[in-house]
């Protein structure tokens, strides 16, 4: 069967999200859908008894159950799908049932790669705030329904300045939609889409330099998901460092191979910088290391999360007085960033406030609607249909 696009699913261990999205998905009845799930998980018979028992045909399971990187599952999951268009999402993420017509869309314009509105939706068992609950809640940017062109290059010299660890508007094939072809054009350089050990921002900057036609489509496609297991064995470490050998899901090459300028701890803030670098030497542009890479800002945000690791920023820094600078620049941010959730909250209980690497502190894009208690995926989809009955651009 010819499909016209292939939602890709790696995924170890988290089947009480993953069933969900194979029953969202199945919902969309569609036989222009494949969904393709590459487990990793080692006893896959709980997996295994709820396909035999759905009866879905556009399913495709795979299983790998010796321990693999998160890079390498997701590499599996592309080679095992067929579509001319391919979607990746984790496995507590969704998409909307909006995702056909935007593949339609992106064959009648010749889109090699979309990224559809910011949004998050927050399982039931998921709470990060300390200034109320945000379980059980779909948070959606404010969004306008137009289309807007970007230069992959240009998004990517200004994601390395701020030290390679934004992918906001970078094009990427995770949480996004990429042309097979084009994603194959990453492959045939050195037999992988993911040439880093983070898997998202490493696909995204190598697919900067083979792109010709990247799109933001201001419209809710792409659901993703945050649950009280969001980044799998990650989770564990709860937003702190650790060394780098304890992390399972890396490449066993990753220590051996880290940047020497990047502080050698497994952290967010130096996985991504790190992935970034080793995409750029992957796909030859290793120059742009030394011409765009700002070394400072990736300090910066290090020690922003992990203060207590200063002194290793410090001696990876070439210019201390700017790193103070930026440090003490993020803390003001930080501060009053958390005043206006705060306030905006309790006031208002509809606006959030969430910054990124890349966004700065009125960034109208970072604004959220906050809609509640929506206890699975199928209800965050139900209520962007309810609102959004096509697509419209």
């Amino acid at each position: 069967m010819a499909y016209l696009v292939s939602i890709i699913v790696p995924t170890k261990d988290r089947y009480e999200y993953l069933k969900p999205l194979i029953s969202l998905v199945k919902g969309f009845d569609s036989d222009e859908i494949e969904l393709v799930i590459q487990d990793n998980t080692h006893d896959n018979i709980e997996i295994l008894d709820f396909i035999e028992h759905l009866n879905y045909q556009h399913l495709k399971y795979f299983h790998t159950p010796d321990q693999i990187s998160v890079a390498k599952n997701a590499d599996l999951a592309i080679l095992n799908s067929t579509a001319p268009y391919v979607c990746f999402i984790g496995d507590d993420d969704g998409v909307s049932g909006h995702i056909i017509s935007a593949v339609k869309w992106m064959e009648r314009n010749e889109v090699d790669v979309l990224k559809s509105t910011m949004m998050s939706y927050k399982w039931p068992s998921f709470n990060f705030s300390k200034i109320a609950d945000f379980s059980a809640v779909l948070m959606m940017g404010v969004y306008d329904k137009s289309v807007q062109k970007l230069d992959p290059l240009n998004e990517l010299r200004k994601s390395l300045g701020k030290g390679g660890g934004g992918v906001a508007f970078l094009p990427k094939v995770y949480h996004g939609i990429a042309k097979r072809s084009t994603l194959d054009k990453v492959y045939r350089v050195g037999g992988t889409f993911f040439p880093g050990a983070s898997p998202d921002i490493a696909n995204a900057v190598a697919m900067c330099f083979v792109v010709e036609n990247f799109v933001y489509l201001d419209f809710p496609i792409v659901i993703p998901g945050n649950s009280n297991r969001t980044g799998g064995d990650a989770q564990k470490y709860k937003g702190q460092c650790a060394p780098i050998s304890e992390i399972s899901f890396l490449p066993k090459d990753t220590e051996k191979n880290w940047e020497n300028f990047i502080p050698k701890v497994w952290a967010a803030e130096t996985i991504m910088p790190e992935s970034a670098c080793k995409s750029l030497k992957y796909m030859g542009k290793e120059d742009l290391i030394k011409e765009y890479f700002g070394r400072e800002w990736m300090l910066a945000y290090f020690v922003l999360g992990h203060p207590e690791l200063k002194q290793m920023a410090l001696e990876k820094s070439t210019n201390k007085i700017k790193l103070n600078y930026l440090i003490f620049q993020l803390l003001i941010i930080k501060y009053f960033r958390a005043i206006y959730n705060k306030f905006a909250y309790k006031m208002f209980s509809m606006v959030y406030y969430t910054g990124g690497h890349t966004g700065g502190i009125f960034n109208i894009r970072n604004y959220y609607s906050v809609s509640k208690n929506l206890q699975t995926i199928h209800d965050a989809n139900n209520l962007i249909m309810k609102k959004e009955k096509e697509l419209q651009v």
